[in-house]
């Protein structure tokens, strides 16, 4: 997120997409927690727990590797226990 701009990155037809929209990640994180496997990780990221391809580093310095993305996420201390355990 920046501001109150959230980029998303999804897949179409197998292919990495990416749209923003503007939304406050408040706002957005109601809208998806309908969805129990998207967890919010970081202040400014969330994702999609069923796309996780590694975990990379520890609790103190936690990033997530994500199915066709080509950067890290990375995972904020207050949110690495629970997303550790929901992940296990």
């Amino acid at each position: 997120s920046m501001s109150n701009y959230i980029t998303i990155h999804y897949l179409k037809n197998g292919r990495e997409k990416k749209t923003v929209i503007r939304e406050t990640m408040k706002n957005f994180e109601i809208k998806i927690s309908v969805s129990p496997e998207n967890q919010r990780c970081h202040r400014s990221y969330f994702v999609n727990t069923g796309k996780i391809i590694e975990t990379i580093g520890n609790a103190r310095s936690l990033y997530l590797r994500i199915e066709h993305l080509d950067f890290e996420i990375p995972v904020s201390r207050s949110f690495s226990k629970k997303l550790i355990e929901e992940i296990g």
